[in-house]
Formats: C-alpha cells, structure tokens, sequence
C-alpha cells in the first residue's frame, strides 16, 4: 500500500490526552505511596517517641535544678581564674615545656642507644664464651674479655644517663601535673557535674532535637537542622534509608508455627507497636508501669508515671520479654503465648482479641474491629 498522509487521530488531542493521563499517572503514583506510607503502627511509634521524649525533658528539669546551675556557675568561675592563673605564668610554662621535650628527647635517644650498645655487648660476650669453649689460648681470652668488659662499661654508662634523665622527666612531669591539678581537678569536677546532664541531652537531642535548648546560636542551629532531618527521614521513600521508624522483627525459627497444612518458621513484629514493653527501669524495675484506664494525654500518662497500651513494659517483665528473664522476647517472640498473627502490623491483622463483649464494641466502634 502507497504512503500517504492520511493519520487515525488527530495529534493535537493525542497530547491533551497524552498530557492528562501523565498527571493522572502522577497523582495515582504519589497516592499510592502515601496510601502504602500510611501505615498503622507509624503513629504508635511516633507516640511512644514523644513519651520517651517527655520523659528526658523531665528528667532534664529535674536534673538541671538551680542547685545544679549555682553549683555549674561556681565551677566555671573558679575555673575561669585558674585558667587565668596559669596563662600569667606561661612564659615559666613554656620553659617547662620545652625541658620536657628536650627531656623526652634524651630519654628516647639513650633507649635506643641503650639497645644498640647491650646488642654489641651480647656479642662480645658469646665470643669470649665460644673461646671458653673451645679452649682458645690466654691471649685471645684476655682480648675477647677485655672487648667483652669495654662494651659493658659503655652499656653501663648509657644505664646510668637513662636513669638520670627519667628521673628529671618525671620531676617535670610532677611539677607540671602540680602547676595544673587546680584547673584539671576543676576539670574533672565540672564534667562530673554535668555528667547526667549531659547523658540525658545527648539521649533528648537523638529523639526530639528541637526540645533541646542551648545558648550557643551553631548548637540551637545544628539542633534545627537535625530536627528537620529526622522529620525528612519519615517521608515516604525517604524512611526505607534508615529511619527511626521501622518495623521490629523478631524471628524464632525452632519455635515454627504452623499455617494451615504446614509448619513454619515463626516471626513476631509485636514490638513494632509495642515498642516498650522490655525496657525496664534501674534495679530492674518496668520502665513504662502499665495501668488498665488512662486519660489519652500523654503529660497525664508521664505525670501518673502509668501507660496503656501499647506503650507499657510487659506485666512480671523478670519472667518474661526482658533480656535478663528466663524468657527474653528476642528468642521467644509473643504469638508462642499469645497466639495471634506475629506478622500482623495492624490491629485487626495482628489478631487481637477483646477480654469481654463490652471491649468488643468498644474496638468495633473505634476502629472497625470485626
């Protein structure tokens, strides 16, 4: 059949067409990512975030006292003048310093001298015992010996040199540790101090970087900037590259499970939701107490120091879940006492299973439990 220039439809509405079913292609893509972002156990662990970090603001307050902060401003005060003490006396320091080094130096040479010089006096004494042995004449005895005794002489002098001068470097040393213990028993003070302070802005600053305030403009900026980065790190696509929100495995594979006809090896993602229930407080106590009637307000739950579920530690943790019971979650899982569905990481599909009739509406109401 001839060419010719004849077209089935008309270019100028394939476009449009062309164009409209992009952006639908576009939308479609971009809310199926949400829709599949959307998952149920995200706002549990964004929750049990926001516990955590409640708790360290209030354990922050309380360490941060005004006794904390006087005690803090004398510390610094007095250091402060300690520093200014010994940058009066820099030029006398600086003299020290540079007799340490010259010190340290010597010390150094004389080691390896001393080395050099017990090496060549270990060789003069195997010749003059080798001549022992084999019965060498008087003469070459008394010359191997005297080689032998010249070289010792030599050792001994670079012993007594070495020992002279580590002597004076520790006198240094001593007199420089005496110049300096105020400032560094300052030092050492203040950082023990600030020792839980720190612990605990360090562990606030990981999980809610802007509760974190500091009078320094860089650190309330990098406390800005991280902040903003853990909110991208929960941002679909984005939260697959290590994020802080994650589903929790547990994987048990000698305690299977059987799934119809078959038996399995068991998984658990129980504590993608229940985040807390093995932490434990010191002297093994549960660090999130668990109470049956709450008010929903987090400041209610911290006040009370009591947490619902899914945001309280497992009741008789030293039996179970914790690592330090006879049953740590982390090799026996949950579904092996609590059946259910370990894979589950919704409500309905984890299986829950209501205490009483009452419960059950409760669940079927609020979130469609059936």
């Amino acid at each position: 059949m001839p060419a010719n220039d004849k077209i089935w439809r008309d270019p100028k509405l394939m476009h449009v067409v062309f164009a409209i079913s992009s952006a639908l292609f576009l939308v479609s893509t971009i809310w199926m990512m949400v829709a599949d972002h959307a998952d149920d156990w995200r706002p549990y662990q964004t929750k049990a975030f926001r516990i955590d970090a409640r708790l360290q603001e209030r354990e922050l307050g309380e360490l941060a006292s005004e006794d904390y902060k006087r005690q803090k401003a004398q510390l610094t005060e007095q250091l402060r003048s300690a520093e200014s003490l010994l940058e009066q006396t820099r030029a006398g320091r600086g003299e020290l310093e540079a007799e340490f080094a010259a010190l340290t130096r010597e010390v150094d040479l004389d080691r390896r001298r001393l080395r050099a010089q017990n090496a060549f006096r270990d060789v003069a004494r195997a010749d003059y015992d080798l001549a022992i042995r084999d019965g060498l004449g008087d003469d070459t005895l008394r010359r191997l010996k005297a080689d032998f005794d010249q070289k010792q002489a030599v050792s001994d002098d670079i012993s007594r040199r070495l020992e002279l001068n580590q002597a004076l470097l520790t006198a240094a040393v001593d007199q420089g540790r005496a110049e300096t213990r105020i400032r560094d028993d300052l030092q050492e003070g203040l950082k023990g101090l600030s020792a839980d302070v720190d612990r605990v802005s360090a562990a606030l600053r990981k999980i809610s970087p802007s509760s974190v305030s500091s009078g320094s403009l860089l650190a309330s900026v990098g406390s800005i900037v991280q902040a903003g980065k853990r909110q991208v790190m929960e941002w679909p696509i984005i939260d697959g590259f290590n994020s802080h929100l994650r589903v929790q495995q547990d994987w048990m594979p000698n305690l299977q499970i059987t799934l119809g006809m078959t038996k399995t090896a068991r998984f658990d993602r129980c504590r993608t939701c229940h985040i807390n229930m093995a932490k434990t407080a010191a002297g093994n106590m549960a660090a999130y107490p668990h109470t049956p009637g709450h008010s929903g307000d987090i400041e209610d739950w911290v006040a009370a120091h009591e947490y619902p579920h899914p945001f309280s530690t497992h009741p008789h943790h030293a039996l179970y879940c914790t690592e330090t019971s006879p049953h740590p979650v982390t090799q026996f899982g949950c579904t092996i006492c609590h059946d259910g569905q370990g894979s589950g990481t919704s409500f309905n599909n984890a299986e829950h299973t209501p205490n009483d009739p009452a419960q059950f509406e409760e669940w079927h109401e609020e979130i469609g439990f059936h």
